[in-house]
């Protein structure tokens, strides 16, 4: 049986979709957490381009095998534990789901790493950007069993995953933004709801994004 080792920051961020799927499907393995910067800048030094392929984490390290890349790692693991799709267009409509996640996430980092005009850069994207995309997200999901299920077939996949781990942030952020989208947001609290993500979001590190 392959051993993992997920090695990522002492919080949520670009790591926590990996640790979702790893969580829903029961697996095990070693969650490596490191400091920032001290840790970091030590293991770039002694290790660099050796353990870290593009000089960033994640990384997930897997038989022998080092996997780099945020969504890389995640569909990996999905793929592997039952959590992606055999069909070629299924496929392709989960990745559409975490490629659009990825964009809202991107935003929710222009937000957090404002220096000035935080809350207009906010405003902005929760009125006029989040909602396209959020919109977009509803009829998608709408178009599988009416919304009253998942974006995929009849089970749990990466795309809804993905959609409620970064959903979790924009809900904390503004508690109304799904509002207008009750599809989307029955599918959050269903995720939310299930025993593994519970287990691991009760002693998931503390973070704000």
């Amino acid at each position: 049986m392959s051993q993992y080792k997920l090695v990522y920051f002492q919080h949520r961020s670009r790591g926590e979709l990996a640790v979702f799927v790893l969580a829903e499907a029961g697996v095990k393995y070693e969650d490596k957490r490191i400091n920032w910067p001290g840790d970091w800048l030590a293991l770039k030094s002694s290790q660099g381009i050796s353990r870290f392929p593009f000089s960033r984490t994640p990384i997930l390290e897997v038989d022998g095998v080092t996997i780099g890349e945020s969504q890389a790692i995640a569909r990996f693991l999905a793929r592997r534990h039952g959590l992606y799709a055999d069909d070629v267009f299924d496929q392709a409509r989960i990745d559409m789901i975490t490629d659009t996640m990825k964009d809202i996430y991107e935003k929710l980092l222009d937000i957090w790493f404002a220096k000035e005009n935080k809350q207009e850069l906010m405003d902005k994207y929760y009125n006029d950007v989040f909602p396209l995309l959020l919109q977009g997200l509803e009829r998608v999901l709408k178009e599988n069993n009416g919304g009253d299920g998942y974006f995929v077939g009849d089970k749990v996949t990466l795309a809804d995953l993905s959609f409620a781990d970064i959903c979790y942030t924009m809900v904390d952020w503004r508690p109304g933004v799904l509002n207008d989208y009750p599809k989307l947001d029955a599918l959050k609290k269903c995720i939310e709801r299930r025993p593994r993500i519970v287990e691991w979001m009760k002693k998931r590190p503390e973070a704000s994004i």
